[in-house]
C-alpha cells in the first residue's frame, strides 16, 4: 500500500513540477483569468444588479440598526418609568417603599 501512495505521490508532484517549468500551469493560469474579464465583460448588467442589491442590503443593515438602538432606548425608558410608578403607588399606599415581596409579608401579618 506504501509504494502504491508513494508512486502516486511522486507521479503527481513530478507532473506538477514538469508544468510549471514548461509553462503550462501559467497557461491555465492565464486562461482562467481571460475567461474570468469576459464574463465579467459580458455580466456587466447583472454586476450593476448586484452592486444595488447589496448596497441595499447595507442600508436595510443601518435601518435595523437604528431601530434596534431605538427598541433599546424605549425598552428602558420604560423601565425607569414602570419604577417610578411602583415608588409612586408605594408612597400612596403608605408602606414602607420595600420591594413587593416584603410588602406583602407585611399585609398579611
Amino acid at each position: 500500500m506504501d509504494r502504491i501512495i508513494e508512486t502516486l505521490a511522486s507521479g503527481v508532484g513530478n507532473g506538477v513540477g514538469w508544468m510549471a517549468e514548461s509553462g503550462v500551469l501559467f497557461g491555465v493560469f492565464l486562461l482562467i483569468w481571460i475567461a474570468f474579464g469576459a464574463a465579467l465583460i459580458w455580466s456587466q448588467g447583472s454586476i450593476d444588479v448586484t452592486l444595488k442589491t447589496a448596497s441595499q442590503f447595507a442600508e436595510d443593515a443601518e435601518v435595523a440598526e437604528d431601530q434596534t438602538v431605538l427598541a433599546s432606548a424605549s425598552f428602558a425608558s420604560s423601565a425607569v418609568a414602570l419604577r417610578a410608578t411602583e415608588k409612586r403607588n408605594k408612597a400612596a399606599s403608605g408602606l414602607p417603599l420595600t420591594s413587593t415581596k416584603i410588602r406583602e409579608d407585611h399585609e398579611f401579618n
